[in-house]
């Protein structure tokens, strides 16, 4: 019950900020689907393979670096947000593409 109230209590306030988002941009607005698939994305999609790319990292780096706990706050401080963030943009970067070939066509 605690989890589903923890995930309630992430999830709400979002899909709030995300149509409000949505309805002020007034003058070119993007269609819903489209911007729900990239709030998805960097909720789900992102996060799971930025999970791949930092364990995989991590492990490279663990033959440089011999303490645990150091190899630890290097993946927490410096390689998770640097691969998470970058994962996101290329997903926004494949839907900004993909959407404007499928405009122009």
């Amino acid at each position: 019950m605690l989890i589903l109230t923890s995930i309630l209590a992430a999830v709400i306030p979002m899909v709030l900020y995300l149509i409000l988002i949505w309805r002020f941009d007034i003058y070119e607005r993007e269609p819903f689907n489209l911007v729900l698939k990239s709030y998805l994305w960097g909720a789900v999609g992102a996060i799971c393979l930025a999970m791949l790319f930092s364990l995989f990292l991590s492990t490279g780096l663990s033959f440089f670096i011999i303490s645990k706990r150091m190899l630890n706050r290097i993946d927490t401080f410096y390689i998770a947000p640097f691969v998470e963030e970058i994962t996101k943009k290329n997903l926004i970067m494949l839907l900004m593409v993909w959407y404007t070939a499928e405009r122009l066509v």
